[in-house]
């Protein structure tokens, strides 16, 4: 018979109690590049903005991302979109505490070996990597 899983319309509360139940259950760890914005990486909207400014053509910023990134190419091509986003999100940046408590409990097992992460969310997997490298036992912290 397969786990349990939890109502997904319901929020889980904040205990230590219910984060082990749902850690037993072994989630999936879905990770947005939200995650990273206070290590300093560009908000979506920001590179939007960049591309905007920095096109001849003009662009429609409420247009989605993806078609944002294909108007700048359309505008000054491929290699301006490259050089555009290694100066905003190239530079390397140091993980963030929450960075470092999702590869804790990675690295301990409790979550499943499938991760996704979205956009240019590296530091998770990056730190969850370094940290399963290491034994459950030499992880610190409380979860």
């Amino acid at each position: 018979m397969p786990a349990a899983q939890p109502n997904a319309s319901r929020s889980i509360p904040e205990t230590p109690e219910a984060l082990s139940k749902v850690l037993g259950l072994k989630p999936v760890l879905w990770v947005g590049a939200g995650l990273s914005f206070a290590a300093g990486y560009p908000s979506t909207w920001k590179l939007v903005q960049a591309m905007a400014e920095a096109a001849i053509d003009p662009i429609d910023t409420s247009l989605p991302f993806f078609s944002v990134a294909d108007a700048f190419v359309e505008s000054l091509g491929k290699a301006a979109l490259g050089d555009l986003l290694q100066r905003h999100m190239g530079q390397p940046r140091q993980p963030t505490a929450s960075h470092r408590a999702l590869a804790r409990l990675a690295g301990a097992g409790h979550f499943s070996k499938r991760q996704h992460a979205q956009n240019h969310e590296s530091h998770t997997k990056q730190t969850i990597n370094r940290t399963r490298q290491r034994t459950a036992q030499d992880i610190e912290g409380p979860f």
